[in-house]
């Protein structure tokens, strides 16, 4: 109750570190005064990445401050021009990890979190990257309300590799893949830990190749693939037609098809390779490949075929 010390302190703090999200929001909460709009330029840059909103949550819950903890779990978030976000970053209302730390706090306060933990089961998992220790009890929790919530299972897996726990992550993942295999990237993070884990290629390449039929335009799983397929010393045709089955060539990422183009040379298929590369807009990447440098290399390589061929004057014209 002492709140002309709060509000003297606050000011103090707030003068020393005034982007301090933590200091900024225990000014909306009738600490200090005259705060009304930086509240509102406060709410707007906590839309814009849900995990800062995650981040002030942890520390409420580790101070045992509940209600502030649910106060920014269930607050209205702004959206519109004002909020400045990563594309494809989903906002407060609609990241996973935001309801299911909802239904945690519930439960800390001795209420029923099960609605929060329900409705966090259907949102989406695009660009959500558990890596918090606080959030294995937030996961366990909602898995002993609904052992067979799969959006759970998928993020707990995430969680386990985060901490580089590669057989914890895949036990996980696979409970997700037998309850929902539609699951973006799920196939492709299984994939990719079977491989470099050192699990069993065969493994790797089903899970890659199942991906494709339910995450098709992942570009993940073709780049994993033929790093598989490499791997069990595939040829260069074969691992080609593998990542020739993007599902639109004309959408294929630019990454994507520089690989399979330079693969498609590599087979000795240098028409199909140059077609690829043709009428095609390649976005400029600081530090990134160029295009043209991998046009050349198909050319270059397309010489030296015709020269071993004893097609000297076709090399020549190349």
């Amino acid at each position: 109750g002492r709140t002309t010390e709060a509000h003297e302190r606050l000011s103090a703090l707030l003068a020393a570190d005034p982007t301090s999200s933590l200091l900024r929001y225990e000014a909306t909460r009738g600490t200090a005064r005259g705060m009304e709009q930086d509240a509102n330029a406060l709410w707007a840059q906590l839309a814009g990445d849900p995990e800062r909103i995650l981040g002030l949550v942890t520390d409420y819950i580790r101070f045992g401050l509940l209600d502030d903890a649910l106060d920014l779990l269930s607050r209205s978030y702004p959206g519109g021009a004002l909020v400045v976000r990563e594309p494809g970053t989903p906002g407060p209302s609609s990241y996973s990890l935001v309801a299911y730390y909802r239904g945690y706090v519930r439960q800390l306060m001795g209420t029923d979190g099960g609605a929060d933990f329900d409705a966090a089961s259907h949102l989406p998992t695009t660009y959500v990257f558990p890596d918090r220790p606080e959030t294995f009890a937030v996961l366990v929790a909602a898995l002993a309300h609904d052992s067979t919530d799969a959006t759970a299972r998928f993020l707990l897996g995430s969680l386990f590799l985060s901490g580089g726990m590669v057989d914890s992550a895949l036990s996980e993942w696979e409970t997700a893949r037998r309850l929902n295999p539609r699951i973006p990237t799920l196939h492709r993070d299984m994939g990719y830990a079977v491989l470099y884990a050192g699990g069993a290629l065969a493994r790797a390449e089903q899970l890659f190749r199942e991906g494709m039929t339910v995450d098709a335009r992942n570009m993940g799983l073709y780049v994993g693939l033929d790093s598989t397929l490499r791997a069990q010393g595939r040829s260069a045709s074969d691992r080609a037609d593998a990542l020739l089955g993007y599902p639109d060539h004309a959408a294929m990422p630019s990454a994507l098809v520089y690989l399979t183009a330079r693969t498609l040379a590599e087979a000795g298929r240098f028409t199909e390779a140059e077609g690829l590369m043709a009428n095609r807009f390649y976005p400029s990447e600081e530090g990134g490949t160029n295009p043209r440098d991998v046009y050349l290399e198909v050319r270059v390589a397309r010489a030296r075929a015709a020269q071993q061929a004893g097609r000297c004057q076709e090399a020549m014209g190349i």
